[in-house]
């Protein structure tokens, strides 16, 4: 998953891009997290899961966004720099149907700011693919 965002507010625990089974099973790209409000990719499911790159994107600025999953590993890049790997990524979606949204999800505050240029691909993308889509903007 890739897009490009610009927040005008920074809010926690509101997402640029979610996906969800139910309410158990979900994953959200937040531009700010409740790990030290770090931009994140975060999981609930039966455990919680923090993929915090330990940096805050900034307000009134386009960033380049994107994470990866394959075979359990989850890493996330920051204008196409990795900033996390981390292993046991629960496996979210177990079947071909889920709810997608962008901006929004089932209980926080909307995101305030412009979405741009958002891929979903079909396996997980390589680190120098990644770094490509970061220089588009």
């Amino acid at each position: 998953m890739s897009l490009w965002v610009k927040p005008s507010d920074l809010t926690l625990h509101t997402p640029t891009f979610f996906g969800a089974m139910d309410s158990n099973h979900w994953i959200s790209l937040l531009p700010r997290g409740p790990e030290k409000d770090n931009t994140m990719v975060w999981s609930g499911s039966s455990l919680w899961y923090t993929g915090s790159t330990g940096l805050k994107i900034k307000t009134n600025e386009w960033t380049h966004l994107a994470f990866t999953v394959e075979r359990g590993v989850l890493a996330v890049y920051v204008n196409g720099e990795l900033q996390f790997i981390g292993s046991e990524f629960p496996d979210v979606f177990t079947s071909k149907s889920g709810t997608f949204s962008l901006g929004v999800n089932w209980w926080d505050p909307a995101f305030k700011g412009s979405i741009d240029d958002l891929s979903i691909f079909e396996g997980a993308l390589p680190p120098v693919q990644v770094a490509e889509l970061a220089k588009m903007k």
